[in-house]
């Protein structure tokens, strides 16, 4: 595969970004909001602030795409590490609608200053909206497909690039849709998010992992020789957590032994979100036991045809 290239014009742009405002994550982080220290009007200027970074951000991604299109038809060599641009998805724009679900974590997280955002909630009323504006889309799967494409891409030029945080929600959305469509399909018995939220707080050992087991190129080969050896870590689903964005060692962490599909960073957070958990730990058990009894009943229709 070809390697990463930056033309001189690609680089101003990035020098450019810069120096108007720094990174996406350092915009973020600069528009945060304080809810003790700022009144009211303080706060709608501040959501002001980061409705006015979303869309700058969301038309300067769509720009970019749209500029590698532009590239690739001059015959420039760049790594698009899976993604295919085409200027035939007329009816659907792969780039945008990622673009959109990505900003609005990205949003979220800018929001999180107390560090208790449901982000399983978030996922879902974000699926929701997307939905809403582009309807079908959700149960298409050659178009969720491109979605990923366009996710794992823009998440390996992020990591190469060195923005954790956009590579964070861009891999945790390509996970998301994966879970989503597994789940859709019969795959899996339930939309499983226990990596998802791992991608969302995930350090660089983490991403490039993740991403290079899904990308068809070696771009992240020299990176993953550089962090395979550091500690792997892990997401405490616990929304109390008191740990730093509730970050602990992957080994150290205990799961739910009923549904299996969340962790946490130790057992006393494990019993802290047991009230909350429980509903839809239940649910997530009953949804297995129907789902591995519809499969034992089609092997076993399949056995006595046969």
């Amino acid at each position: 595969m070809p390697s990463k290239k930056k033309n001189s014009k690609g680089k101003a742009k990035k020098k450019g970004a810069s120096e108007q405002g720094g990174t996406p994550d350092a915009q973020m982080q600069r528009l945060k909001i304080d809810d003790n220290s700022v009144d009211e009007n303080d706060l709608l200027a501040e959501a002001i602030k980061l409705a006015a970074a979303e869309k700058k951000m969301i038309e300067a991604a769509v720009a970019e795409k749209e500029e590698i299109v532009r590239t690739n038809d001059d015959q420039t060599e760049t790594c698009m590490h899976g993604f295919v641009p085409s200027k035939e998805d007329t009816d659907f724009n792969a780039v945008v609608f990622a673009t959109e679900f990505v900003m609005s974590l990205q949003f979220a997280k800018a929001n999180d200053t107390k560090n208790n955002t449901n982000w399983c909630d978030i996922l879902t009323a974000a699926r929701v909206a997307s939905a809403e504006k582009y309807p079908g889309v959700w149960i298409d799967p050659s178009k969720m497909k491109r979605v990923i494409s366009v996710c794992l891409s823009e998440a390996t030029d992020e990591i190469l690039n060195g923005i954790i945080g956009i590579a964070q929600g861009c891999a945790a959305v390509a996970c998301y849709i994966e879970e989503f469509l597994a789940f859709i399909s019969g795959t899996n018995a339930t939309h499983e998010q226990k990596k998802v939220l791992e991608l969302l707080a995930a350090d660089v050992h983490g991403l490039v992992k993740y991403l290079r087991e899904r990308i068809p190129c070696n771009c992240l080969d020299d990176k993953y020789k550089k962090v395979k050896c550091s500690t792997k870590m892990g997401f405490c689903c616990n929304k109390k957590c008191t740990l730093p964005d509730k970050v602990a060692e992957q080994k150290s962490m205990v799961y739910c032994t009923k549904c299996r599909t969340v962790n946490y960073c130790s057992r006393e957070c494990l019993e802290a979100a047991w009230p909350e958990h429980k509903e839809l730990c239940e649910s997530f058990v009953e949804m297995k036991a129907e789902f591995n009894s519809n499969k034992e009943r089609q092997v076993k229709r399949q056995t006595d045809v046969n």
